[in-house]
């Protein structure tokens, strides 16, 4: 593991060249508290050649938040830890979590991001050739 806190577990397989964060169920109250969640992450990839490393994103436990204050102070936290990964596999619990991260991953313009409710087929997608 590198990284943990109260909104985030990391790991980093470099032999693998994967990525696993995994979401909490406790929700970011305040773009103040995603910011503080968020920057220790994005940190901790900072020495991570991600052109050469896949991402899997499981959001699984995450609380679904659509409001317009919410994704206006959480999307450039959001596109800064996916940024620049030659994969990446969001892994969500329901169809309509799946609509609402297509629809984000969409207007991030993230061409190497797939959206997946079944963490085997995420993982299968970021191992294809």
């Amino acid at each position: 593991m590198r990284y943990a806190n109260d909104w985030f577990r990391l790991e980093i397989d470099r032999v693998a060249r994967r990525v696993t964060i995994v979401r909490s169920a406790r929700p970011f109250e305040s773009a103040l508290d995603a910011e503080n969640a968020c920057r220790p992450v994005i940190d901790a990839l900072a020495p991570i050649d991600r052109a050469r490393h896949r991402l899997l994103m499981d959001a699984r436990d995450a609380i679904g938040r659509n409001d317009p204050e919410y994704e206006g102070w959480f999307a450039p936290l959001r596109r800064e830890i996916v940024e620049g990964f030659a994969r990446v596999a969001v892994v969500v619990r329901t169809a309509s979590g799946k609509l609402q991260a297509v629809r984000l991953t969409s207007a991030d313009r993230h061409e190497s991001v797939r959206v997946f409710t079944r963490v085997e087929d995420a993982q299968a997608w970021l191992d294809a050739p």
